[in-house]
């Protein structure tokens, strides 16, 4: 083949090339398992030239790429060596690979709850609402932090907006405001939203991390709480980017769904599915997997929600996920893992207190989804 052939195919090769430079550049996580400390030197003939550096995993990549991934593959296992370890030692493969499934079927809607925002500097809700709790006076403080306990979270949100509800309106719009956020932005699995989901997400949090994740350019439709939906219905049966914020929208005090009463106006009471919030709700939950991420799943009044769809038998309701931390108290594992199961719920456990498993669980199902690992 000759030079002039070359040059006069340029665009052609070009576009090769490029096209395989981003295949490698996808693998940049990896690489530094493969370069090792310094790259490899090719000696010129000419005496007054610096020798040729090389990377070992560009070198491979361009000279003998079966081998190359063979090799990606070798250290890709090396890297999900702990993830992979707990599933295995747990029995939790069958779950973990019809998560990966449900990814690369395009079938997941991440729920985000306030442990995948806590990071990025915003509190849990009961942390939250002990923080109220120090900003109003005459409260029985022990009756409160005995309901704080069994996490009825919507019986002492009722109480703390009885009391002084200008209070709580203000906490949470000052609290979860986007000036709170860290420095850093955001924090941790938040950032693996648009990997998992190019449709819907749900999430409990008042905060904007989501859109701040997703990029509010992007967002198609949205339901916050209370208020009706501007375009959400359509963008959701479309598969389009859209959001369900079921607490509603820090910006928006009308749309909170905080206390008992305002769960009651936006649920009903039995729950009402002519309401816009539970409708949608189950929409999702009836067509979609979910994966439940910085959910506690303890006493959630979705899950009552999820009872009465699978108790009415009028759905085939496809199974969804968790990542959740081994009970250390109150439930076993067995119990909360049997009462989940019954709402279709299967969970990927982790060890109690290491929440870095959530995001190690993620990076392996991604890359999983995405073939550069096609199995361990």
């Amino acid at each position: 083949m000759s030079k002039d052939w070359i040059e006069n195919s340029k665009n052609v090769i070009d576009s090769v090339e490029e096209t395989l430079q981003n295949a490698y550049n996808q693998n940049d996580d990896i690489h530094i398992n493969l370069d090792g400390d310094s790259p490899i030197e090719i000696d010129s003939l000419k005496k007054d030239r610096e020798p040729y550096k090389i990377e070992r995993s560009e070198a491979l990549f361009w000279a003998d790429r079966g081998a190359y991934y063979e090799e990606m593959e070798f250290c890709l296992l090396k890297y999900h060596e702990e993830a992979i370890e707990y599933i295995k030692q747990n029995e939790l493969k069958p779950v973990f690979k019809d998560f990966v499934e449900a990814i690369k079927r395009k079938r997941i809607v991440p729920f985000i709850g306030a442990g995948l925002s806590s990071s990025s500097g915003y509190p849990l809700w009961g942390q939250a609402l002990k923080e109220i709790v120090n900003k109003i006076d005459g409260l029985n403080v022990n009756d409160i932090e005995t309901k704080l306990e069994n996490y009825e979270y919507f019986d002492v949100a009722q109480t703390l907006w009885d009391a002084e509800s200008a209070q709580v309106k203000r906490y949470i719009r000052n609290r979860f405001s986007e000036s709170h956020l860290s420095l850093e932005g955001a924090i941790g699995p938040i950032n693996y939203i648009t990997e998992l989901s190019k449709g819907c997400v749900v999430t409990t949090n008042f905060d904007g991390l989501i859109e701040n994740v997703i990029g509010k350019g992007n967002l198609e439709g949205y339901m916050h709480g209370l208020q009706q939906g501007n375009k959400f219905v359509s963008k959701l049966i479309k598969g389009e980017r859209c959001i369900l914020k079921l607490h509603g929208d820090v910006d928006e005090y009308d749309s909170y769904v905080f206390t008992n009463e305002q769960y009651i106006e936006a649920y009903g009471s039995p729950i009402d599915f002519t309401k816009p919030l539970p409708k949608s709700l189950r929409q999702i939950y009836v067509t979609s997997s979910m994966i439940f991420l910085g959910c506690s799943l303890e006493k959630d009044r979705n899950l009552d929600l999820f009872n009465d769809v699978i108790s009415d038998e009028d759905f085939d309701v496809p199974d969804h996920f968790a990542i959740l931390p081994t009970p250390e108290n109150g439930e076993t594992q067995n119990q909360k893992d049997a009462r989940l199961t019954d709402l279709k719920i299967r969970t990927l456990w982790y060890p109690a207190g290491d929440h870095t498993f959530v995001d190690k669980y993620l990076k392996l199902a991604l890359d999983m989804a995405s073939e550069r690992l096609r199995d361990f």
